[in-house]
C-alpha cells in the first residue's frame, strides 16, 4: 500500500485551521462547494468533484488538534484509505501534517499528491488571507 504525506505551515492560529477542515461553509471555500458535513465522528461526509463523488466516515474529531476520515463509497480509486489531518500550532502558527493511507499502488500517485497540495495551498490561503466569518 502506498500514502501520500505533506507538510504546510499556516500564518493562523490552529483554531482558525480546525474550522476550516470541519465546518461545511468553510471546506466550500477552499475544497469543494459541493459537500454535505458535519463536524461530528462517525457521521458520513459527501463530496464532489466534476463527475468524481465520495464519502468520507468522519472516525475522528479532536478540536483542535486532528481529524481523520475514511472514504467509505464514492467512485474513487482510493476508497477504504484513510486521512488524517493533524494539527500543532507554534507561535501563532500552525504546523499541519496530511497523510493520505492505505492507497493502492498505482501510477496515479503524482496525480493525487499534486492535487492534495493544491487544496492544502487553498486551505492557507484561505486561512492567512480571508475572513473566516
Amino acid at each position: 500500500m502506498a500514502s501520500i504525506e505533506l507538510h504546510t505551515r499556516i500564518l493562523a492560529p490552529m483554531n482558525h485551521v480546525f474550522d476550516a477542515l470541519t465546518q461545511a461553509e468553510l471546506l466550500k471555500r477552499w475544497f469543494t462547494p459541493d459537500l454535505i458535513a458535519f463536524p461530528k465522528e462517525k457521521t458520513t461526509a459527501a463530496f464532489a468533484i466534476g463527475d468524481i463523488n465520495f464519502k468520507m466516515l468522519i472516525q475522528e474529531v479532536k478540536a483542535p488538534e486532528k481529524l481523520v476520515w475514511e472514504c467509505v463509497d464514492g467512485n474513487v480509486d482510493w476508497l477504504d484509505s484513510s486521512i488524517t489531518f493533524s494539527l500543532v500550532e507554534q507561535e501563532g502558527q500552525t504546523s499541519l501534517e496530511f497523510l493520505q493511507s492505505d492507497l493502492p499502488e498505482t501510477d496515479k500517485l503524482k496525480l493525487w499528491t499534486a492535487s492534495w497540495d493544491n487544496y492544502l495551498y487553498q486551505l492557507k490561503d484561505l486561512c492567512e488571507n480571508q475572513s473566516l466569518d
